[in-house]
């Protein structure tokens, strides 16, 4: 029951995450934010019950949500300015 009613809103952020620039950097960074709020709650509020094997895997959670984020970000900052770049280049400032 959750798929068939979640599954149209999420494909929809799918579609809009596709779009090129800043434009889609929110829709690309929804799930990696959510993973990383979530396991920043369970650590903040659960941890201080919970086995160590449970929180070391909240941690790399959160770890892993973290480096998800920067290279989300970093890749659309890269790509943004690499097509910039090219835009701002006449057709014959091209060596070859």
């Amino acid at each position: 029951m959750a798929a068939f009613i979640l599954g149209a809103p999420v494909g929809i952020l799918g579609n809009l995450a596709r779009a090129s620039g800043a434009k889609g950097l929110a829709f690309r960074l929804a799930v990696p934010a959510v993973a990383l709020l979530e396991m920043y709650m369970r650590l903040m509020y659960e941890a201080s019950g919970e086995k160590s094997i449970i929180v070391n895997t909240w941690i790399a959670t959160l770890v892993a949500a973290v480096i998800t984020v920067l290279a989300v970000v970093g890749h659309t900052v890269f790509s943004w300015r690499r097509a910039a770049r090219t835009q701002t280049r006449g057709p014959h400032d091209y060596a070859g």
